[in-house]
């Protein structure tokens, strides 16, 4: 009975960290990616708006947003098709959700303001 447990217990330790090796991004994903498509409550943005805004993905699960004169660091993760990138700015960390289709990352980020329900999307493309 010990034999098993302990066998149980190395089995699902070897898929934790097997899983968490996966999730810390290295794969497809890296590269650096241009934004081609901005919507608020789905009223899209000049793309000349968005020349300026790239975003890389590089090894290790980390993330590096520029922005005209602008850049901001951060991290993400990837599990199958679902990214998460969190970023941090003055001292507030912003996270967002997304999904990854081939070299298209698309963000939808939802939420309540005094204005009302906000819903925007946010596309990049890896070149």
């Amino acid at each position: 009975m010990k034999n098993t447990l302990r066998a149980v217990a190395l089995a699902t330790a070897v898929i934790m960290l097997a899983l968490a090796a996966v999730s810390c991004g290295g794969g497809k994903e890296i590269g650096v990616y241009s934004a081609t498509k901005m919507s608020l409550n789905g009223m899209e943005m000049p793309i000349e708006q968005l020349s300026d805004l790239k975003m890389e993905l590089k090894d290790g699960g980390k993330a590096v947003f520029n922005f005209g004169d602008g850049q901001r660091e951060g991290d993400y993760t990837v599990d199958g098709s679902k990214i998460t990138l969190s970023v941090t700015a003055d001292g507030e960390t912003e996270t967002m959700n997304g999904t990854i289709d081939g070299n298209v990352i698309t963000f939808e980020q939802s939420e309540s303001s005094e204005m009302g329900d906000l819903t925007m999307t946010l596309v990049f493309e890896k070149k």
